[in-house]
């Protein structure tokens, strides 16, 4: 019994710590600046105001930039899912010369940072054409090793009689795939798809660096440079505000999704 009063009391405790930079950053966007300033700190504002939203998306371009977080997002989903999925297919249930030397090769570039190849990326996307582009942002991020891993541990579950029934009936690949791998997958296609647009969404480093004019920023870069204005515009509430909006959407898609979220995690425990 005190074992368990112990261990909630930890869990308590973490989650305070979690949630409270969360608190923190809703509270500082309902007042001013000198709130998060305050020392010792007020830890619930005595005024609450609007007047941080009112400035984000009258002085900003808040919906341009959403829309351009939006569209990425959506890209990196419906591209990383539909080659995770069909890769994931292909080393689960086919057959090939070097298969599992391609899948352990594809397994290691897991162990690459991404700050790594920042450079080498951003040469090959500007020879490309692709600075400051659409394509150039979201086309680097749609293929994730660990997407296709979580892909093949899920479908090399799916037992291969129904796959052989399909093709006995005078099904193709393509048809295999389409209608007895992908309805029975749809585990698989609703954590992907959360895993991507959350990944899309609140991607920093990459669109910062391949996109030079304010127009193509996403949500999160621009709402960060709004802290460093170049008219040394410094409005911490703002900021807060414009944290709060890009924080939104994945705490939406978490609640409505976190069964899929947990699935996700655990497919990759699966056996293979």
């Amino acid at each position: 019994m005190i074992t368990k009063s112990l261990f909630l009391i930890l869990v308590i405790i973490l989650a305070i710590c979690f949630v409270f930079p969360t608190y923190w950053m809703v509270m500082g966007s309902f007042t001013d600046k000198t709130f998060s300033l305050e020392m010792p700190p007020d830890f619930w504002p005595k005024k609450t105001i609007l007047k941080n939203y009112l400035v984000l998306f009258t002085k900003f371009r808040v919906f341009r930039w959403a829309l351009n977080s939006l569209i990425v997002a959506a890209a990196v989903t419906g591209i990383s899912v539909s080659i995770s999925c069909l890769a994931g297919y292909a080393f689960a249930k086919k057959q090939f010369t070097g298969k599992n030397i391609f899948f352990w090769l594809l397994m290691s570039t897991l162990m690459i940072p991404f700050y790594s190849i920042i450079i080498p990326l951003f040469i090959t996307i500007r020879n490309f054409g692709l600075f400051n582009t659409y394509p150039g942002i979201f086309l680097p991020m749609t293929c994730n090793a660990a997407y296709i891993f979580l892909a093949r541990q899920y479908i090399s579950t799916l037992p291969s009689e129904l796959l052989d029934a399909a093709k006995i009936d005078g099904a193709s690949e393509l048809g295999v795939f389409a209608y007895v791998i992908l309805p029975l997958a749809k585990p698989l296609l609703a954590a992907l798809a959360i895993f991507a647009f959350v990944h899309g969404w609140k991607m920093f480093m990459w669109p910062l660096i391949i996109t030079s004019s304010t127009a193509m920023r996403t949500l999160p870069v621009a709402i960060t440079i709004l802290v460093s204005h170049p008219e040394g515009y410094q409005e911490f509430g703002v900021a807060m505000a414009g944290a709060t909006i890009v924080a939104l959407p994945t705490y939406i898609v978490f609640a409505l999704c976190q069964r899929y979220f947990v699935k996700g995690i655990t497919m990759g425990g699966l056996k293979g």
